[in-house]
């Protein structure tokens, strides 16, 4: 009778909690989107609007990630 590695819990741990698992992966997710957001805005140097259709998402979509995730521009960066 062979067991799977993958199923056996060492001693002294717990399962991690679905709502957990959840949690982190949504902070994973916020993360990656927030980093792409950063990347997309400093490579065309804080032009929304290029840096929207560079992430494949319409302008108003950005904007409201730029506030959701407070995101502001470096200060020798103009936003027009």
């Amino acid at each position: 009778m062979s067991t799977n590695p993958t199923a056996i819990r060492m001693p002294g741990t717990s399962s991690p909690n679905p709502g957990d698992l959840k949690k982190m992966v949504r902070g994973l997710k916020e993360d990656a989107e927030f980093e792409a957001i950063a990347r997309a805005l400093d490579k065309t140097n804080w032009n929304r609007k290029q840096a929207a259709g560079e992430l494949r998402i319409s302008y108003k979509a950005l904007l409201y990630k730029i506030k959701q995730y407070g995101i502001q521009p470096p200060q020798d960066t103009p936003t027009a």
